[in-house]
């Protein structure tokens, strides 16, 4: 797995935990995306989830260790719609996206 990748997938993690927990639904389109489409194997897939529940990274870090910053958000919403987008998810999505465009998030 590429650490470009396993950024993203830590990312969309984080914003699908802000509600307090990571729904079945939510890892299965993430499992979608990453392992169908872009190849991650399901091994590497598991333990990037273990090392997003053993890390207390902040948002903030997560998001400025991301390339591809739109991409990222964009999975991390559509996996955290996958069962219900709470508020606390879209505020994660609303503060990184004000993040990127004023600039903030590559700090």
């Amino acid at each position: 797995m590429s650490k470009s990748m396993g950024n993203e997938l830590q990312l969309a993690l984080a914003v699908c935990g802000h509600d307090g927990l990571i729904s079945e639904a939510e890892l299965a389109v993430l499992r979608d995306y990453f392992c169908a489409e872009r190849s991650m194997t399901t091994d590497d897939f598991d333990n990037a989830i273990d090392e997003f529940f053993s890390s207390d990274a902040p948002l903030e870090l997560l998001l400025s260790a991301v390339e591809n910053k739109e991409g990222a958000l964009r999975i991390a919403e559509s996996a955290a719609t996958a069962d219900g987008l709470d508020l606390a998810e879209n505020w994660a999505l609303l503060k990184c996206r004000a993040l990127v465009s004023s600039g903030l998030s590559d700090l």
